[in-house]
């Protein structure tokens, strides 16, 4: 949602006001805007304030971003409606909306949208036999293409090989809670940030979720598959594919564990 100035000067003027929104931090979307879903109902408790920039002078564009408060498909209208008060608008009195800005999606750029997994094998100390081997151990050959500066996290969980593919939420929810969803396949989950350059070509070193029972021994095992996507700060998430060569953009969003 961007500001756009209808006068022409470029000068700051004393007399201009500047909004109440904070440039970071918490703000409540609510005294400034009113969103609502396709059937009218309002939504804006189910959206946030992420950032606000002002434009350097009366001539150029302020931009507010907001997201949403939880995952979940995209594939929905809403209505976003500016409250008409002072709090809301820079240079009181010089500044409209463009509706042709007002509500761009930020989705990661086109170079930014593959992430894929080369292997997932077993490490450690490996028991079991040719049938079925085990260990507590795991590694994960990741390599991360999703925009490193919209502050990534990853999500990983394993399932039996014949099980169905877990849903988004089934892995944030298992994620968040410690402890897998009632009815989801999901056998062991993890998470982690990317915080570098370097973070986005890993082995990602996991370890089997521990048992509450101190008599089993909670392990990965040979066949069972891994999932993992990214996650970036406006909820965009991005799938890991197999890897392949060249690559497959139909490639499955899973890698079998390997001895």
């Amino acid at each position: 949602m961007r500001q756009k100035p209808t006068g022409t000067s470029g000068v700051l003027k004393a007399d201009l006001n500047r909004s109440s929104i904070p440039a970071s931090g918490t703000f409540d979307l609510s005294t400034i805007l009113d969103i609502t879903n396709e059937a009218g109902n309002p939504i804006t408790s189910e959206y946030e304030f992420d950032s606000y920039t002002v434009g350097t002078n009366s001539t150029q564009a302020s931009k507010l971003v907001i997201k949403p408060t939880a995952s979940g498909t995209m594939d929905k209208t809403i209505t976003i409606k500016m409250k008409d008060m002072p709090a809301a608008y820079d240079y009181a009195g010089q500044n409209a909306f463009d509706l042709e800005d007002f509500g761009q999606y930020m989705y990661p750029p086109a170079a930014h949208r593959l992430n894929t997994m080369s292997y997932a094998q077993l490490a450690g100390d490996i028991r079991g036999n040719a049938a079925e081997w085990n260990s507590v151990d795991m590694e994960i050959s990741v390599n991360i293409g999703a925009a490193q500066a919209m502050e990534q996290e990853y999500y990983y969980a394993v399932v039996a090989g014949n099980a169905p593919e877990p849903t988004v939420d089934d892995i944030l929810t298992t994620v968040r809670n410690n402890s897998p969803v009632i009815g989801s396949p999901i056998i062991s989950f993890g998470t982690g940030k990317i915080k570098q350059a370097a973070d986005t070509s890993v082995i990602l070193e996991r370890k089997a979720n521990g048992s509450e029972d101190a008599d089993t021994r909670n392990v990965f095992k040979t066949g069972q598959k891994v999932y993992l996507f990214t996650k970036d700060k406006y909820g965009n998430i991005i799938w890991a594919i197999e890897k392949r060569d060249p690559i497959d953009l139909n490639a499955p969003r899973y890698v079998i564990i390997t001895r």
